[in-house]
């Protein structure tokens, strides 16, 4: 297969794709991509083990006292039940990702039900420049958006006009419970690394 091809080679998704478009005129998605390599991740294969880093993730400190600093935060205890069942799509799971040299970021959007996710690089973590980039999002994709799950970062101070923006209610994690958002961790695993690619 094309795509098991180029992996092993330890080519990065999005060239895949690229190359594909213009050698074969074949059209896979860089999502796709990914989506497929976690799939056969779950299934106990291992195509991640040809990204960069083996899919090991980078790490995100979180300074103490950031829960604090959101106003009118509404906790995932309140979240609807439906959102954990994984039947219903539109129940996303965000964060944000800094690279090693702390000059690139990612914000990363899970879909809990279909696992589509989203990246989108910026060039810092402010919590304006994560709305803004919200807009992009919303702009660019056909994404419905239901409930949105983040952790307690100062970056997702802006949460109520994201709220506004993707006309989802918005929750945050429990503070030191990644578990609350387990899919949106593993899924780093798979793809950041080829997002912060020079």
């Amino acid at each position: 297969m094309l795509i098991h091809q180029r992996l092993s080679t330890h080519t990065f998704p999005d060239v895949i794709s690229q190359e594909l478009i213009r050698e074969h005129d074949i059209q896979v998605s860089e999502s796709t991509i990914y989506r497929y390599i976690y799939d056969d991740r779950e299934q106990g294969g291992e195509l991640y083990k040809s990204l960069p880093h083996s899919g090991k993730p980078y790490k995100k400190k979180v300074k103490s006292g950031d829960k604090a600093k959101i106003v009118n935060r509404i906790g995932i205890e309140q979240r609807p039940a439906i959102a954990n069942e994984k039947t219903e799509f539109a129940h996303f799971e965000i964060d944000t990702v800094v690279g090693r040299d702390h000059q690139s970021y990612l914000l990363t959007l899970v879909d809990k039900a279909n696992k589509m996710c989203c990246i989108r690089k910026m060039s810092n973590k402010q919590a304006k420049t994560v709305i803004n980039t919200f807009m992009n999002v919303v702009g660019s994709t056909f994404f419905d958006f239901k409930t949105i799950t983040s952790d307690n970062g100062t970056e997702f101070a802006g949460h109520e006009a994201i709220s506004k923006i993707t006309e989802a209610d918005f929750y945050f994690a429990r503070p030191y419970r990644s578990c609350d958002r387990g899919l949106n961790e593993h899924t780093q695993d798979l793809r950041i690394d080829s997002c912060f690619k020079t």
